[in-house]
């Protein structure tokens, strides 16, 4: 016997499971809260340092986007907070260069000009601990790979080992 089409309707389709990029739901969570701020993408506040060096990223952050007034032909401004007033002029002096290197980033002008405010800038992020050095092999595991003539299998092996020891200690 068939199902009513009513009934068929309120069937949902199967979901298919398959990964999704974690960027994608991220996104849709910060996107909103940056877009309060004027941007139109996280990309400028996650890859600052990569837009704009690190000489300008440790000495400026960007805070706000200010879109210009309905009729205006100025661009928008990207409002950007320093820690020194002196900083501040050289950023001045190469707003140009700043302004291109985001317009280049996103490919389009979303940047026509900065508005430089002094203030406190959060710390700069600790660097992060060096890894801990590879954990050596014993004699006994050393003798086991020495045995293997190839000697590109060899120290493929001892890698390997030193690996499986290390995530064993961790």
């Amino acid at each position: 016997m068939k199902k009513p089409a009513a009934e068929a309707a309120k069937i949902e389709p199967r979901r298919r499971r398959r990964p999704h990029p974690l960027g994608l739901a991220v996104a849709s969570v910060v996107k909103p809260m940056v877009g309060k701020k004027g941007f139109l993408d996280v990309d400028i506040l996650a890859r600052w340092p990569e837009i704009v060096g690190p000489e300008v990223a440790g000495q400026a952050i960007p805070l706000r986007v200010q879109k210009p007034r309905a009729g205006s032909l100025e661009g928008a401004t990207l409002v950007v907070r320093v820690g020194a007033a002196a900083f501040g002029m050289v950023l001045r002096h190469s707003e140009p260069e700043i302004c291109g290197r985001i317009n280049a980033h996103f490919g389009y002008t979303a940047v026509a000009k900065l508005k430089i405010e002094l203030g406190t800038l959060p710390p700069p992020r600790p660097a992060p601990a060096p890894p801990a050095p590879p954990p050596e092999l014993t004699a006994e595991e050393y003798a086991r790979c020495e045995a293997v003539s190839d000697p590109g299998l060899r120290d493929a092996l001892a890698a390997l080992a030193r690996t499986m020891k290390s995530r064993a200690r961790g």
